[in-house]
């Protein structure tokens, strides 16, 4: 496609390979370095003079958000025309507001990545939705429904779609409402950073001799995903199964998984890399490279992001 060129410093990340395939370009050369200080250091190997250039890149952990902003510096300074920096999972943005004396990371990255000159930004599920809000640039964020949706489907069975907390409630919302599904909501109170749900309030819903389905945006240490489940287990559920869009499990996530006996299978997409940590029997990974190759095309022959999900194309 005239007038893109597409990049991603992670060469062995499965997502940047199918989006290219998919839009029918070359992932451009990008050459990086890691000094004996661990600093690091990026280069295009090529023109991107008047290009539109999409970097593909990750944000966590501090280090690639640093090789983030070195792309984007670069890209400026090498005089492409635009710059739009596509991060798929947008870490820090669970750290999006201010409760005393907290900074508020999610602004602080955003911040340093149009400050070292992104002219839009691109992300998948947003963890705070309300994100875009805090830059003064366009930041076109784009959805996975579609992908659970198609998950849940080959499940082939009657499930109850679940969501965890009032947070996914719309999300969860849409699947039920796409699969023709009944709909449960768990009010659930978190009591610290990375510390499971230690209790659950009530629930909307019926999950009493039903098989579920529970969705989510983040998987993280899969601490609140095992205590949710252990908490449908006593409300009467049956068969369950998960479904979430970043699947960034850390240690020890996967021995949660793998230890938990009521859950029967996890799903998670390739917004992050697939890493040793996130492999096992109980957890399989979609590809959501349709929905980024046909937004990113969107976004060249400036057209709508808004009706890529009103039209259904990844039902």
């Amino acid at each position: 496609m005239e007038g893109m060129k597409i990049f991603t410093a992670n060469r062995r990340w499965d997502l940047p390979k199918f989006v290219a395939n998919d839009i029918g370009v070359e992932l451009g050369k990008i050459s990086s370095k890691t000094f004996a200080d661990q600093e690091t250091w990026e280069r295009f190997e090529e023109s991107v003079r008047g290009e539109r250039v999409f970097l593909i890149q990750e944000n966590t952990p501090a280090r690639n958000l640093m090789i983030l902003q070195q792309m984007t510096d670069a890209a400026v300074r090498a005089s492409a025309k635009e710059i739009v920096v596509v991060v798929p999972y947008f870490g820090w943005a669970r750290q999006d507001r201010m409760k005393g004396r907290d900074c508020v990371s999610a602004k602080i990255v955003a911040d340093n990545i149009v400050n070292a000159g992104a002219d839009s930004l691109m992300s998948m599920h947003l963890h705070f939705p309300q994100m875009p809000s805090l830059i003064r640039k366009p930041w076109d964020h784009i959805y996975s429904a579609y992908c659970m949706i198609d998950w849940i489907k080959k499940l082939s069975m009657d499930l109850t779609v679940v969501s965890p907390d009032y947070g996914m409630a719309a999300m969860a919302d849409f699947i039920a409402n796409k699969l023709k599904m009944p709909l449960a909501i768990l009010r659930k109170l978190r009591p610290d950073h990375n510390v499971a749900l230690t209790k659950t309030e009530y629930l909307i819903g019926k999950v009493k001799g039903r098989d579920l389905v529970l969705v989510d945006d983040i998987i993280d240490t899969a601490g609140t995903l095992i205590t949710t489940i252990m908490t449908l287990v006593e409300l009467g559920a049956q068969r369950i199964f998960a479904a979430a869009t970043h699947g960034v499990l850390s240690t020890p996530a996967k021995q949660k998984i793998e230890a938990c006996e009521a859950l029967e299978r996890v799903f998670i997409t390739n917004t992050t890399p697939d890493l040793p940590r996130k492999k096992s029997n109980k957890i399989e990974r979609g590809s959501v490279h349709k929905v980024f190759a046909e937004a990113i095309k969107r976004i060249h022959a400036k057209g709508s992001i808004k009706e890529l999900f009103e039209e259904g194309l990844f039902c």
